[in-house]
């Protein structure tokens, strides 16, 4: 069959690659992946689309040969297990790059990551992290507090820094606004979209509710 054919084309050009057996069986989707490879394909995508943003306009072999050396000076030896499925959807991510997509949004679509609702766990813990540095820097100008939790969160995930952190970081005068109002990392992440309630259904979300005062505000979930 036409399915066949595909699937022993691949394996023989992942075999002249020299791609472990066991590997090329589950880059063609014959055999089941280990979930450490579906983990780190997520946060794997990102990084893949934002090399490759640095590259758009240039051929895609020049994109593809660019972002083939980022993954293997991240990943090491294991850049064939880590990235070699997501350099496989290459044309569909700068065809969405071009529509103006999020990597968030263009790693889902091409099924790296999960959606949002279930993808919240690595940004729900990193959110909390950056409220706990925010709050302890809180009374300084917002440019000390800013280099603060930069600090703190290249301290604590090193390289990773930019694809962990960037995107809760990109909130902070929103988080820096919910503290003062005296609500916990828990309320302020749900607020900023990084965590979800406990008891949030699928279509709820979060809402601050203010009485009298600012002082007195309250997270309510929506439904």
């Amino acid at each position: 069959s036409t399915q066949s054919t595909w699937e022993l084309d691949n394996l023989i050009n992942l075999a002249e690659a020299k791609t472990l057996p066991e590997k090329a069986c589950q880059l063609v989707k014959l055999c089941p992946k280990p979930a450490a490879d579906v983990d780190m394909e997520c946060p794997a995508c990102k990084m893949i689309v934002h090399w490759a943003q640095k590259y758009m306009g240039n051929e895609t072999s020049v994109i593809e040969a660019f972002v083939t050396k980022e993954c293997k000076a991240v990943f090491g030896k294991y850049a064939p297990y880590v990235c070699a499925t997501v350099i496989a959807e290459l044309d569909n991510i700068m065809k969405y790059l071009d529509q103006g997509m999020t990597a968030e949004q263009i790693c889902d679509l091409i099924g790296m990551c999960k959606k949002v609702k279930d993808a919240v766990n690595v940004e729900c813990p990193v959110c909390k992290a950056i409220v706990h540095w925010a709050q302890g820097a809180m009374g300084n100008e917002t440019s000390v507090i800013e280099a603060y939790v930069d600090k703190e969160c290249k301290a604590v995930f090193g390289k990773w820094a930019p694809y962990v952190c960037s995107t809760v970081e990109a909130e902070l005068d929103d988080i820096m606004k919910y503290i003062e109002l005296g609500l916990t990392p828990d309320e302020i992440c749900q607020l900023v979209g990084f965590c979800k309630a406990a008891n949030a259904a699928d279509g709820c979300h979060t809402e601050l509710v203010c009485s009298c005062c600012p002082t007195q505000c309250s997270v309510k979930l929506v439904c």
